[in-house]
């Protein structure tokens, strides 16, 4: 159902835009210069609509392309009990088009609390167009994927050869 009130407001969007530039066209002689200007006002007018989803997807890209990467110290992982926490979790970058969450996922021995490895998370919500309409709490992006984490190399304990540990389970 969402799905068709989506194609209806997008459906709503276009009549809208073309109608607009029906309107501010209408004193140019008709002929093919009117109908690539018509086109051009749609055009812009339906991109203005998704503009800030645009370039918040370029700075997603360009923070997972640089950030979004397993830093570890294989060497001394090995063999080791590591604890995991959040690093900040969810702090919300500034200076971004779209609302963009950070977060830094730390692996520490269990015993010296010495920082052994550390990746970086990204998400993104969605720009204004699709927060206005609602669907979900989430609002993710409709021009880009909302998440990026470092690439999937397999389970990091099998592969450097560290266990995690575990917390200790609540009594009922």
């Amino acid at each position: 159902m969402a799905g068709l009130i989506f194609l209806a407001i997008v459906l709503g969007l276009c009549v809208g835009a073309f109608w607009l530039a029906i309107k501010a066209t209408s004193k140019l002689p008709k002929g093919w210069v009117r109908n690539a200007t018509v086109i051009l006002i749609v055009s812009l007018l339906l991109t203005l609509i998704v503009v800030d989803e645009v370039i918040g997807g370029y700075q997603f890209k360009a923070l997972c392309e640089q950030n979004a990467v397993l830093k570890i110290n294989a060497e001394k992982i090995k063999g080791k009990t590591i604890r995991v926490s959040g690093e900040p979790v969810n702090e919300v970058l500034e200076g971004t088009a779209v609302k963009i969450y950070y977060s830094r996922i730390v692996y520490r021995d269990m015993e010296t609390n010495e920082e052994l490895a550390s990746e970086s998370r990204y998400t993104a919500k969605g720009g204004w167009f699709i927060r206005t309409i609602g669907f979900s709490d989430s609002t993710p992006p409709l021009t880009f994927p909302s998440t990026c984490s470092p690439p999937d190399q397999g389970d990091p304990a099998v592969v450097y050869g560290f266990k995690f540990a575990h917390s200790p389970k609540k009594e009922k």
